[in-house]
């Protein structure tokens, strides 16, 4: 699925370095949610991409963020607040 849609996008002229996965995951599923993206990083790494990840700031206070970013090239974080906040809390 993912090299079908990059061959699209790029038969649409579009240079494609690489894919976000952005699922709004409750932060008690982040370890499941991390085997998920680890399963996809074959596909993503034989078409000589990169991947990221979206972050929603309350995955910031739990112990198994770490387990994502291990596998992903980079993250985003992803507020949707109107203002940013100064904790966690």
């Amino acid at each position: 699925m993912i090299s079908g849609e990059v061959k699209r996008a790029e038969k649409s002229g579009q240079r494609v370095v690489g894919i976000q996965i952005d699922f709004d995951c409750p932060t008690r599923l982040l370890p499941l949610y991390a085997r998920m993206v680890k399963a996809i990083v074959p596909a993503v790494r034989a078409d000589k991409l990169q991947i990221s990840a979206t972050l929603l700031p309350a995955w910031l206070g739990s112990g198994n963020l770490r387990d994502l970013l291990e596998i992903v090239d980079f993250s985003c974080p992803q507020f949707y607040e109107t203002d940013t906040p100064k904790s966690i809390d």
